[in-house]
């Protein structure tokens, strides 16, 4: 997927950040603000919700339960958060990277089973893994929000696909890429000094 592929969104969320990316560049080339788009993959790390945080690296941490939804074997690049952070900041300081998107540097593609691994050898805690399947989280997500939420975001993990961040690159270099190995330890600490958090009917 590069930056000049055109908007075909087939969600609500899809729908949703197409129309705000459409407005935040139209405003930059109008000159009302100066803007810039940085887009990543799923994001994990020290305190991230997402799909890889609860479900994956919380058991592992802490022995238990992972969940996954989707095909473990599909490729995935998850982004560490601070890379992220990195690459926004890299972007907002760049004169040059106003009034563009730009695709944020990721490690090689895994798979889930491939991290599914790491968390449970660097934890050293046993780890048992449920694979979910999609009408399983549509039906949860009629009482809990967050997986109704994500019940329509579900194709990202079962369809392949691959982000190119050559545009970035080319113009900025190599960006901030941390290997899953350090990522995941970092990650794992985090949950590890973190205090559960009960699960409630509004997924707070």
């Amino acid at each position: 997927m590069t930056e000049d592929l055109p908007y075909r969104p087939v969600s609500n969320k899809g729908l949703l950040r197409a129309w705000l990316a459409e407005r935040v560049l139209a405003a930059h080339h109008s000159g009302r603000v100066r803007t810039v788009i940085g887009r990543a993959t799923e994001l994990y790390g020290p305190a991230v919700e997402s799909l890889l945080g609860s479900n994956i690296f919380g058991p592992a941490a802490r022995g238990g339960l992972a969940l996954w939804v989707g095909e473990l074997d599909q490729p995935l690049a998850p982004m560490f958060i601070d890379d992220f952070a990195h690459g926004l900041v890299e972007l907002g300081e760049r004169e040059e990277a106003l009034g563009e998107v730009w695709h944020l540097p990721t490690p090689e593609p895994s798979t889930a089973r491939h991290l599914l691994h790491l968390a449970a050898t660097r934890s050293q805690q046993r780890m048992r893994v449920l694979k979910i399947r999609e009408p399983t989280v549509r039906a949860v997500g009629v009482l809990w929000p967050v997986a109704r939420e994500g019940a329509e975001m579900l194709y990202q993990f079962r369809q392949p696909h691959a982000i190119d961040s050559g545009k970035y690159r080319a113009a900025f270099g190599p960006g901030s890429v941390t290997p899953y190995e350090q990522g995941i330890d970092a990650t794992l600490a985090w949950y590890r000094a973190t205090p559960r958090r009960p699960m409630t009917a509004l997924g707070r």
